[in-house]
């Protein structure tokens, strides 16, 4: 299937259908891969079309987006496919230190405030399947918004509880092992503010970073599920071998008793005189 564009056209490679009126399409380009995102619904169109798509209201800086166009009764949107490391396997799998996360959250504060995207993108990106983490730990975005947040009656409010569900899972072993204030006042700050603006909570952050400046190394990371298992099982280990010394010596000491308290009685070695001297003893 090929997508004829604005002056470019997009072979499709993969398919995802979502809904009925919505599906999303990854594309190979003259020089890169694409993420299309494909609206059918005549509402969505024109709501896109009217708001979030005009020059008003798509900033300069967004250099992920690269523009729109109608095609076959549906509105497409074209974005730059990027790609890495989901943040929820990055998490899991390479086990980051807190310095590495904690640059990753500057990255991607730096970078959303860079792109300056509409509202509705911004909401529909903030989840751990859309942030990705390169091979040079900076992070990136990828397009694949399933709802738009942009018609919701109270989009701040969905934006703070995005904000914060992101961070939380960046710091998720601090925030619940308590083991650094710093990050437990951020994220407690994160939850209970209104969200104003990207800036904002770029502020917020700026000012984390600089109470954790030498500080991140010193932290101790609370142990992994495995870590605590091993820990566990050496610990065990050590209990059974502290405990099976005196149980020796106990055991040692009572069979040593009991052989003094209950000597063994030798058996009698037998000898059969034949005769004593010049007399010789004869049986009967």
């Amino acid at each position: 299937m090929v997508i004829h564009g604005m002056g470019q056209d997009y072979s499709v490679i993969y398919r995802r259908q979502t809904e009925q009126d919505f599906e999303i399409l990854i594309c190979e380009g003259t020089d890169r891969p694409f993420t299309l995102l494909r609206f059918y619904k005549a509402e969505d169109i024109h709501w896109l079309l009217g708001h979030s798509l005009s020059e008003q209201e798509i900033s300069g800086n967004f250099e992920d987006y690269k523009g729109s166009f109608l095609w076959q009764d549906s509105l497409i949107m074209v974005f730059t496919r990027r790609d890495g490391m989901v943040l929820a396997q990055w998490l899991d799998r390479e086990n980051p230190t807190l310095k590495e996360r904690l640059e990753a959250g500057r990255h991607l504060l730096e970078r959303l405030l860079l792109l300056n995207m509409p509202e509705y993108l911004l909401g529909s990106i903030l989840n751990e399947e859309c942030i990705l983490v390169t091979e040079q730990q900076k992070v990136v975005l990828r397009y694949e918004a399933e709802v738009l947040i942009g018609k919701d009656r109270e989009p701040e409010q969905l934006l703070q509880s995005l904000f914060y569900q992101i961070f939380f899972r960046l710091f998720q072993e601090e925030a619940r092992e308590q083991s650094c204030k710093e990050i437990s006042d951020f994220l407690e700050q994160m939850r209970k503010e209104p969200y104003q603006d990207i800036f904002h909570i770029y502020q917020c952050y700026d000012w984390l970073l600089d109470s954790m400046a030498g500080k991140a190394d010193s932290i101790r990371r609370p142990p992994g599920w495995k870590e605590r298992l091993n820990r566990l099982g050496e610990g065990l280990k050590d209990v059974g071998e502290r405990m099976l010394i005196p149980v020796l010596l106990v055991a040692g000491m009572a069979v040593l008793i009991y052989g003094i308290c209950h000597p063994e009685k030798e058996e009698a070695e037998e000898f059969l005189f034949e005769q004593i001297g010049t007399l010789e003893i004869q049986e009967r």
